[in-house]
Protein backbone atom coordinates (compact mmCIF):
# COMPACT_ATOMS: atom_id res chain seq x y z
CA UNK A 1 0.00 0.00 0.00
CA UNK A 2 1.31 3.34 -0.52
CA UNK A 3 1.35 5.93 1.73
CA UNK A 4 2.25 9.81 1.83
CA UNK A 5 4.62 11.37 4.21
CA UNK A 6 4.59 11.38 8.35
CA UNK A 7 2.74 15.08 7.63
CA UNK A 8 -0.56 15.48 9.50
CA UNK A 9 -3.02 14.63 5.93
CA UNK A 10 -6.52 14.29 5.49
CA UNK A 11 -7.89 10.15 4.53
CA UNK A 12 -11.06 9.14 2.90
CA UNK A 13 -12.65 6.48 1.47
CA UNK A 14 -14.55 7.02 -1.84
CA UNK A 15 -17.12 4.90 -3.21
CA UNK A 16 -17.51 4.51 -6.74
CA UNK A 17 -20.50 3.18 -8.58
CA UNK A 18 -19.51 3.38 -12.57
CA UNK A 19 -21.54 2.18 -15.58
CA UNK A 20 -21.99 -1.91 -15.83
CA UNK A 21 -18.74 -3.55 -16.83
CA UNK A 22 -16.18 -0.59 -16.43
CA UNK A 23 -15.18 -1.35 -12.69
CA UNK A 24 -11.58 -2.98 -13.75
CA UNK A 25 -10.97 0.05 -16.01
CA UNK A 26 -12.05 2.90 -13.34
CA UNK A 27 -10.15 1.29 -10.82
CA UNK A 28 -6.97 0.87 -12.87
CA UNK A 29 -7.43 4.80 -13.77
CA UNK A 30 -7.96 5.79 -10.19
CA UNK A 31 -5.20 3.94 -9.31
CA UNK A 32 -2.87 6.17 -11.24
CA UNK A 33 -3.67 9.36 -9.47
CA UNK A 34 -0.83 9.83 -6.95
CA UNK A 35 -3.54 10.40 -4.04
CA UNK A 36 -5.22 7.01 -4.08
CA UNK A 37 -3.46 4.58 -1.39
CA UNK A 38 -5.30 1.81 -2.30
CA UNK A 39 -8.21 0.83 -4.59
CA UNK A 40 -10.63 -2.42 -4.72
CA UNK A 41 -13.31 -3.87 -7.31
CA UNK A 42 -16.30 -4.74 -4.60
CA UNK A 43 -19.48 -6.35 -5.43
CA UNK A 44 -22.83 -5.06 -3.53
CA UNK A 45 -23.88 -1.68 -3.15
CA UNK A 46 -20.62 0.12 -4.79
CA UNK A 47 -18.41 -1.06 -7.49
CA UNK A 48 -15.09 0.22 -7.01
CA UNK A 49 -13.81 1.30 -3.16
CA UNK A 50 -11.00 3.52 -2.94
CA UNK A 51 -8.63 5.06 -0.20
CA UNK A 52 -7.00 8.04 -0.63
CA UNK A 53 -4.99 11.03 1.25
CA UNK A 54 -4.87 14.46 0.70
CA UNK A 55 -2.24 17.06 2.03
CA UNK A 56 -4.85 18.82 3.25
CA UNK A 57 -8.38 18.71 3.77
CA UNK A 58 -9.56 21.39 0.90
CA UNK A 59 -7.84 19.33 -1.45
CA UNK A 60 -9.94 16.76 -1.10
CA UNK A 61 -13.10 18.24 -3.11
CA UNK A 62 -11.00 18.70 -6.19
CA UNK A 63 -9.60 15.04 -6.15
CA UNK A 64 -13.10 13.80 -6.20
CA UNK A 65 -14.87 16.23 -8.68
CA UNK A 66 -12.55 17.26 -10.93
CA UNK A 67 -10.51 14.13 -11.09
CA UNK A 68 -12.44 11.04 -9.48
CA UNK A 69 -15.97 11.97 -10.80
CA UNK A 70 -14.88 13.30 -14.22
CA UNK A 71 -13.92 9.86 -15.58
CA UNK A 72 -16.08 9.06 -18.37
CA UNK A 73 -17.59 5.92 -16.40
CA UNK A 74 -18.02 6.72 -12.69
CA UNK A 75 -21.45 7.68 -12.39
CA UNK A 76 -21.78 8.38 -8.58
CA UNK A 77 -19.41 8.90 -5.34
CA UNK A 78 -19.73 8.66 -1.92
CA UNK A 79 -16.84 10.12 0.40
CA UNK A 80 -16.26 9.19 3.43
CA UNK A 81 -13.88 11.31 5.56
CA UNK A 82 -11.41 9.58 7.86
CA UNK A 83 -11.82 11.42 11.93
CA UNK A 84 -9.69 9.16 13.40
Amino acid sequence: MKTMSDKKATNAYVFLNTKVGKEKSVLDEILKLPQTLEGKVTIGQWDVVMKVEVDKYEDLRPLVTNKIRALDDVIETWTMIVVD
